[in-house]
């Protein structure tokens, strides 16, 4: 295996550690550890617009229209939604099955895989020139 596949590979296996620690800590927790961050966000906007820019070539104004304020938009979203719409629920049968009750749940599914171009608007990330 070579030097990058093995390097994938451990942050596959750290991303599944989390995934378990993640779905161990119960709604109220994951909620206020997202409060956390879009709050740890804004302490250190500058830091992080710097790193966009840099990383990206988008000027200051792009990268926190673009890249930062719709995280602190989402964050706030599933700060707002999050107890509403994950709240364990009990809905009727269909008519197939009528009489019948399901039980829904939701729990964090675990590691997902996006896919994103690494070419965005013309400019090549970071990532990009390396590879």
């Amino acid at each position: 295996m070579g030097e990058e596949a093995r390097a994938d590979a451990d942050i596959v296996s750290a991303a599944r550690i989390a995934a378990s620690r993640w779905a161990a800590v119960g709604l109220p927790q994951r909620i206020e550890r997202i409060r956390a961050l879009r709050h740890s966000i804004v302490e250190r906007m500058d830091d992080i617009k710097a790193v966009i820019c840099e990383d990206t070539g988008k000027v200051e104004a792009e990268a926190l229209l673009t890249d930062l304020l719709p995280t602190l938009e989402q964050c706030l979203f599933y700060e707002k939604t999050a107890p509403r719409v994950l709240r364990p629920e009990t809905r009727r049968g269909t008519m197939l099955f009528s009489g019948s009750r399901a039980h829904v749940e939701y729990i964090p599914y675990g590691v997902v895989l996006v896919i994103v171009p690494l070419r965005i608007l013309g400019r090549r990330t970071r990532a990009a020139v390396f590879s």
